[in-house]
């Protein structure tokens, strides 16, 4: 019995580097994607930081939709498979290989000028050392006490805080 064979990648992280050629057969080039894998110690509760630089290769299909576009410090989200180039060294001769992902959709696009709205508007920010929690839906102790509900008809809902501008649809951005 043969088993099905799946070579999928879903790779997200932010643009470090752009490298697109006009070739004879169209665009063609790479993309450095930082991935960001960082972690909670356990042990001292601090963040982590740790980054790993993968390189996407992407070619002209890839390119029409989005080679206008994309630049440095944008945050991508990418699809693609899995590939190995082959080489031999210039110096020593030896074979050389390399493992790196060939790029096919882009899921998600977010402009560097987006994140910085979306930073400044207080959506998007640094590692949070502790969840947050709602203030206002815990109870209150030594507080006045609630305002009385009114006699029959209908019950007014509670008033819901107004949506803050900036807000951000990643569904938007695909392509």
């Amino acid at each position: 019995m043969k088993m099905a064979k799946k070579n999928d990648v879903c790779i997200s992280g932010n643009i470090s580097n752009v490298d697109v050629k006009n070739g004879q057969r169209g665009y063609f080039g790479s993309l450095s994607i930082a991935v960001d894998d960082g972690y909670r110690d356990q042990q001292t509760q601090q963040w982590v930081d740790r980054v790993y630089f993968v390189e996407v290769k992407v070619a002209d299909k890839f390119l029409k939709s989005v080679k206008a576009t994309l630049a440095k410090g944008d945050y991508v989200e990418i699809e693609g498979k899995l590939v190995v180039e082959k080489w031999k060294d210039k110096d020593t001769q030896q074979d050389r290989q390399a493992m790196k992902v060939q790029g096919y959709r882009v899921a998600v696009h977010i402009p560097k000028a987006a994140k910085d709205c979306l930073k400044a508007a207080g959506f998007l920010g640094a590692q949070q050392t502790a969840p947050q929690t709602n203030q206002q839906a815990a109870p209150q102790h030594n507080q006045q006490p609630a305002q009385p509900q009114q006699q029959g008809g209908y019950q007014s809902a509670p008033q819901q805080p107004a949506p803050q501008p900036g807000g951000f649809n990643e569904g938007a951005y695909n392509y």
